[in-house]
């Protein structure tokens, strides 16, 4: 049976097709729509069919069952969380949370106008009040909802960042919580309308307090990230400075002793001692050799990774076979290019300590607007089935964490594809940037 087209009806039509229409608008402008071919026609498809159950929700079904509110909430909570998945980008957390906190704040809207016309009634003729009370179920809600749907836009939070359990669980829980509390009571909104109208604006406050909270939250942790990824930079680049320092001063040494190095080869030599000679000068050619063993990539930054973590797998009995060619240019500023390398070699490095016979091999180079990055390591045949599962095995678990999570930001950056994988024994971490990504 169809409604009466009334001037309310229509304006209680209108305002569901808002709600939808609001909803979607909200998750794509927060979230990131996919590109795929047929993305319109799933837009508007996912609208029409949303639109149309909310319609039957609305006018046929109380006729039936009675009141079915929780159908309501179950309908919005279904087709804006298949919305976010099918349409658009991003975590799937906040594919739950930016849902759930909508249809909690559509559910609040109403309370602040309520109060609102009390506080009128004893100023406005009976008349008026009545006919603003009809509205206040369908349009008055649905201004605020616009208004809060723009506040929600304008502090949009990263959502392609993984943040930490903790956020999670502040995110989901809450617009849960609010929204059970509105269904439990909704039973008694005329016995003791004036109590609930207060609890449910000060719902509506706290849920738009902690969309604040987690905007302000995922913006200092992505703030926290870019931190330590210059931070990581500057100690590589002093670091680097400092071992310039030594080799410019053993240079230096090695220079003065030259007179007295070719005074003792010049004695063994007149003495014959040819095999004396011959150990003095392979010692010395050894000590010079490590002067000047660095490792040349092409590019500046790199080479000041690669020669640290060389150092340092040398000094652990890590053979490591390096195979890089890269251009003196890179358009990825050097604390992206230092973090990412530097992070793959610690954990291979980490690793590789743990084992009987180490090795690490090091490949990279460009593939067209490519920058491609594979490190491979030996691993213990003994930990092949869990080394892709397992979290880490160091002392320091929230650092490690910390470079993962750089790895992963600098990845998404750049669009690029991060594979992890074992093969004959290797534990393989590939990496692929689009340099062209920003």
């Amino acid at each position: 049976m169809m409604p009466e087209f009334s001037l309310g009806t229509i304006i209680k039509i209108f305002s569901l097709l808002l709600e939808v229409f609001l909803g979607q608008l909200m998750l794509c402008k927060i979230l990131t729509p996919k590109t795929f071919r047929l993305r319109i026609p799933c837009i508007t498809g996912i609208f029409c069919i949303h639109a149309i159950f909310l319609l039957i929700e609305e006018y046929y079904l109380p006729k039936l069952y009675g009141d079915v509110f929780w159908l309501y909430i179950l309908l919005h909570a279904i087709f804006l969380i298949l919305f976010a998945f099918v349409i658009c980008e991003g975590r799937a957390s906040f594919k739950f949370f930016l849902p759930l906190i909508y249809i909690s704040i559509l559910l609040l809207c109403r309370f602040p106008f309520s109060i609102l016309l009390n506080l009128l009634s004893h100023i406005l003729p009976d008349s008026i009040i009545f006919t603003l009370r009809s509205y206040n179920k369908s349009l008055l809600p649905s201004i605020l909802l616009v208004l809060c749907g723009c506040f929600f836009i304008r502090f949009r939070p990263n959502t392609k960042q993984n943040y930490p359990f903790s956020y999670y669980m502040v995110m989901i829980l809450n617009p849960i919580l609010n929204s059970c509390t509105v269904m439990m009571l909704k039973n008694y909104f005329d016995a003791v309308s004036g109590v609930i109208n207060y609890i449910g604006t000060f719902s509506l406050v706290s849920e738009l307090l902690l969309y604040y909270m987690v905007w302000q939250m995922t913006s200092e942790y992505s703030s926290r990230i870019q931190l330590q990824l210059i931070n990581q930079q500057n100690d590589y680049q002093k670091q680097h400075m400092k071992d310039l320092n030594t080799i410019v001063t053993e240079y230096h040494h090695l220079r003065h002793d030259t007179k007295n190095h070719f005074a003792c080869m010049d004695r063994l030599l007149s003495q014959n001692k040819y095999d004396a000679l011959k150990e003095y000068f392979y010692n010395l050619s050894k000590e010079i050799y490590a002067l000047d063993n660095q490792i040349e990539t092409g590019n500046e930054i790199v080479n000041q990774v690669i020669n640290l973590k060389y150092a340092t797998a040398h000094k652990y009995q890590i053979p490591m076979d390096i195979q890089i060619v890269l251009p003196p240019h890179l358009s990825i500023p050097d604390h992206h290019l230092c973090s990412l390398v530097a992070n793959l070699l610690d954990n291979a490095i980490e690793a590789s300590r743990k084992i009987e016979d180490p090795k690490i091999v090091i490949e990279m180079k460009m593939v067209k607007d490519y920058l491609s990055l594979t490190i491979r390591n030996k691993m213990d045949p003994s930990m092949q089935d869990k080394a892709l599962t397992i979290r880490t095995t160091k002392a320091d678990k929230k650092q490690h964490g910390l470079g993962r999570q750089i790895i992963d930001d600098i990845v998404r950056r750049y669009n690029g594809i991060s594979t992890r994988e074992i093969k004959d024994g290797w534990y393989i971490a590939s990496v692929m940037l689009e340099l062209g990504a920003e």
